[in-house]
């Protein structure tokens, strides 16, 4: 009975291809995967999103453009105080959102909107093209469910664009591997290299990958001078801002890039093993554990195995991309060991795709029908555990946020008052903006009238989720 089971499971996963022919069929399994993705990014977003440090420095920028008309040549910070500056082009990108909403900041709700449907079509096309429609709809279900990608997606920030660069990027190389002849494909190779590393400087590591593909496909793709120089033209042109912010103050952040590689941090102590914790938190939805042992060291020899065993599998484009992604994936310990200082989690943000593609590639190739609908399974149900509670408790977020300070406002009137932050540490960002955009001066007679955003809530406070108001007696007659 068992082995009638496996069997049928088999032919059913063998037939799969030809069952998605059928147009209707495909119709109703990529409207199914499209809800999958979607309703767990989009239910109550307004709540789920954050509006913190990050999405007020942007939203400043964005107002600073379109109200001052001044340009700006920067974009976020690198790490910290002492890093370096790259690219503005997400602000700019931003531009037409804020525009729409008339400088409200839910034009960070209609951003994310619009760059999920972006990711998940573009994913969709590129997998397809570079694998198969198997791999891209299986890639697209396990990116869906991923508790910490569904929170990453939702981020409105810099790193929300390294895993569509990260797509993009195999996907121009493959145009590149098929049609080496076209100098805009080398172009626009530099292009996205140089568009996604000025969203997040782990971008480094695609710049790698690159170097890796194009080294071991040299003789493929007859790679030339005239090649390279297409490749440098357009990584040049992403740089553009930031080239002349340095002609302008005297290479103040090549200084910065220089010196944040080349002197310690006193303040930091370093750790070779630092990153490990790191990507323990990383890979746990694949796991279900945060050991350490097992999900850092086990899971990566267990991708480096399966890298190995589909080197020797594929040919053509497909071979010397995992090649590349192996060299890869050898290389970043190396790197982050060398950093030696704790990173975030969204640092590790270009590994995703690389260890989807590889999983669902593996088992199907393989022919492991059976493991996969048991882990797949065993994956949907542990990942969702965790995300239904995020549907209903949202903790501080721009929601409430907008609701208090609009309320505030609506108190206020024409009258000024101060207004004083009870809050932990970190807590009070995102209001400044915020005040702003519903003009509340908040500097007024503290002696006579003063307003209390507290975290948590105090008693008599007029409660916003986790935040408090707590309004004087005369405001609310």
């Amino acid at each position: 009975m068992t082995g009638y089971i496996l069997d049928n499971m088999n032919i059913h996963f063998k037939d799969l291809n030809l069952i998605i022919k059928n147009r209707w069929t495909y119709v109703i399994l990529t409207l199914f995967i499209i809800m999958l993705f979607f309703l767990p990014r989009f239910i109550n977003l307004d709540k789920r999103i954050g509006f913190d440090w990050d999405q007020e420095k942007i939203s400043f920028e964005v107002k600073n453009i379109i109200i001052n008309h001044k340009l700006t040549l920067l974009g976020p910070r690198a790490n910290n105080d002492r890093g370096f500056f790259l690219g503005p082009q997400l602000t700019y990108l931003l531009i037409p959102f804020y525009l729409a909403t008339n400088l409200h900041p839910s034009a960070l709700i209609y951003f994310v909107i619009v760059y999920c449907i972006l990711f998940f079509f573009v994913a969709l096309i590129s997998i397809n093209k570079l694998f198969n429609l198997k791999t891209a709809l299986l890639f697209l279900i396990f990116w869906s469910l991923n508790i910490l990608l569904i929170d990453a997606d939702i981020g409105p920030f810099w790193p929300i664009f390294i895993p569509l660069g990260v797509i993009t990027t195999w996907y121009c190389l493959y145009q590149v591997y098929i049609d080496p002849n076209k100098n805009l494909l080398w172009l626009a190779l530099g292009l996205i290299l140089g568009f996604f590393f000025n969203m997040h400087f782990q971008f480094i590591f695609l710049f790698l990958f690159t170097v890796f593909f194009l080294f071991l496909t040299r003789k493929k793709i007859k790679i030339s001078f005239v090649k390279l120089i297409y490749i440098v033209c357009g990584i040049i042109v992403m740089f553009i801002p930031l080239i002349l912010f340095d002609l302008r103050h005297n290479f103040f952040n090549l200084s910065l890039l220089i010196r944040f590689f080349t002197e310690k941090d006193p303040n930091v102590g370093l750790w070779a093993g630092a990153w490990i914790p790191v990507f323990s938190n990383v890979v746990f939805p694949f796991l279900f554990t945060k050991s350490d042992l097992i999900t850092g060291i086990l899971f990566y020899l267990v991708i480096t195995l399966i890298m190995i065993l589909q080197i020797r599998r594929k040919q053509g484009f497909q071979s010397y991309l995992y090649y590349s992604s192996l060299l890869l994936w050898i290389s970043f310990p190396i790197f982050f060991s060398l950093y030696g200082k704790r990173p975030s989690e969204y640092y590790f943000a270009f590994l995703n795709p690389f260890i989807i593609v590889s999983i669902v590639d593996f088992l199907l190739s393989q022919k492991f029908y059976v493991p996969l609908t048991i882990y797949l399974s065993l994956f949907t149900i542990f990942n969702f555990t965790m995300l239904y509670p995020k549907f209903f408790h949202y903790g501080l977020n721009f929601y409430e946020k907008d609701r208090a300070v609009k309320q505030i406002s609506q108190k206020l009137q024409s009258n000024k008052c101060d207004i004083a932050f009870n809050v932990p540490i970190g807590r009070e960002v995102g209001y400044k903006y915020l005040f702003e955009y519903y003009n509340i001066n908040t500097i007024g007679d503290w002696k006579t009238c003063v307003i209390d955003i507290n975290i948590p809530p105090k008693k008599g406070d007029v409660i916003f989720d986790y935040i408090g108001v707590a309004f004087p007696k005369n405001l609310l007659k």
